[in-house]
Parts: C-alpha cells; sequence; structure tokens
C-alpha cells in the first residue's frame, strides 16, 4: 500500500485465506494395489466430512469401470459419511482406472470426483511380449515366446494362427510351461500394417489372445552382427611416431 505518511510511504499487507471443500475425503483416492484374478472381490472404505462448505448429502452418481460398486453410509446426518468401494469380476486384463463421481449436496459445488485404480494380473502373459524378426533373413529363423498362466490354472491353447502368410507357428510343451514357436523362412518381404500371431483359447474369461509381430528395419541379423560402424575421423597418430616435416618455401 501508498500512504502519505512520509515515515511509512510503502506499507505491505499480507493476507491469509483458507481455501474451502465441499467435502473431504480420507484417502483422497483408491489403489487397490495388484489383485489376483481368484479374488472374488476387494474392498476399501473411504470416510466422507463436511468441508465446510456446509452439510454435506453425499450420493454415488456414476461409475463407468465394470465390477466397480460404491455404497454410501451414514454416520452423523450432514457430517460424517463413509463411502464403501468394492471391485469384483468381470476382471480386465492389467491397469484398470476409474473416476467415481459423487454427488456432495452443496450447492456451490455439487459434484466431486474419486480416483480409483488397481492393475489386475493378466490371465496369460507372453513373454517377451511382442516377436520381432529381421527383415532380411539370409537364413530360417525361428523365435520363442514363453506363455504363462495366472493362478496356476492353465487352459487350453485351441489354436495359433498368424497373419504373416509365409509364417507358421506352433505350440510346444506341457501346460504348465508352454511356449510359442513361430519360425520364419529365409528371404525378405515388405509386412505393410499390424501383423499379430492370435492364440484361441477355452478360457471363458480369454477367448482369444494376440501377439503382436515385428521386423526390425534394415539389413539382416547376421549383417548386422559383423557391419562396424565407420569412423568419419582422421587415423589417430601412434604416440612417438616421427613427425612429417613441413615442406619450406625457396
Amino acid at each position: 500500500m501508498t500512504t502519505n505518511d512520509p515515515d511509512h510511504p510503502n506499507e505491505t499487507l499480507q493476507c491469509e485465506g483458507r481455501i474451502l471443500m465441499p467435502m473431504q475425503m480420507s484417502p483422497a483416492r483408491v489403489n487397490f494395489g495388484s489383485i489376483s484374478r481368484s479374488e472374488p472381490t476387494k474392498n476399501q472404505v473411504i470416510t466422507l466430512t463436511r468441508g465446510d462448505g456446509g452439510p454435506i448429502s453425499p450420493k454415488v452418481s456414476r461409475t463407468r469401470q465394470p465390477g466397480l460398486n460404491a455404497q454410501v453410509c451414514e454416520i452423523e446426518p450432514g457430517e460424517h459419511y463413509e463411502l464403501e468401494i468394492s471391485v469384483g469380476p468381470p476382471w480386465p486384463d492389467g491397469m484398470f482406472r476409474d473416476g467415481l463421481t459423487l454427488k456432495t449436496g452443496v450447492e456451490a459445488a455439487p459434484e466431486m470426483m474419486l480416483s480409483v485404480s488397481g492393475r489386475v494380473i493378466p490371465r496369460l502373459t507372453a513373454m517377451p511380449k511382442r516377436i520381432t524378426f529381421p527383415a532380411k533373413r539370409t537364413e530360417e529363423s525361428e523365435q520363442v515366446v514363453k506363455l504363462q498362466w495366472s493362478d496356476g490354472k492353465p487352459a487350453n491353447i485351441l489354436e495359433a494362427t498368424t497373419t504373416v502368410s509365409e509364417a507358421s507357428v506352433r505350440i510346444e510343451g506341457s501346460k504348465r510351461a508352454q511356449r510359442l514357436v513361430m519360425t520364419m523362412p529365409a528371404g525378405s518381404k515388405r509386412h505393410p500394417g499390424a501383423q499379430s500371431v492370435t492364440l484361441t483359447t477355452d478360457d471363458p474369461d480369454l477367448p482369444t489372445f494376440s501377439i503382436p509381430v515385428g521386423f526390425q528395419k534394415g539389413g539382416s541379423a547376421r549383417a548386422a552382427r559383423h557391419r562396424m560402424p565407420q569412423s568419419t575421423r582422421a587415423p589417430a597418430k601412434r604416440p612417438g611416431a616421427p613427425k612429417k616435416p613441413k615442406p619450406t618455401e625457396r
């Protein structure tokens, strides 16, 4: 502030404020962590209290994640509530995220969002996750992919097919130690678009499973192993080598 006081021509005012929330949520987000597919449900309880923008009246507005359910329980009217959240089958594969929308009952801020996430262990895992071949092949080549079923309950693989016309695929090993073997003949061929291997299973939760197939750009794998990078620098001089005398003008 500027004043007409010659001894204090300028003064600084410090302002303090408090941001009010329509509703306090503890914890502020829900993470179910790693979830086994054999678990029936997982539950968490969130405490909802007044913000303080006035009395609250929370209600669940909507959820998008299948298998996610939420219910509000009244502890103290207008002041304190508990939100019970449960997640269960049908399980997705891998990560899931959802924004649970809650009605607050506060006119100034009628809705709030609660983040809900977790990671469901995939029913089937391929290692590696992608099959890669050199674009130019001087000889027949194979790639082996280990297949691992979760919860120790392997399903039957009924069929293995690929969109790469000249390749062949087969399943080897027992149900508990299955391997996918993909064989590519020698030669080179362009494969525009996405290519993949598709497994058909008898598991109702995972009727099909796809593994992407890619091709490295450039030369063959054998050529790449023998190709040495060429330096653009002049060759280094040997230590102690005599210097060439400079020509002198006469």
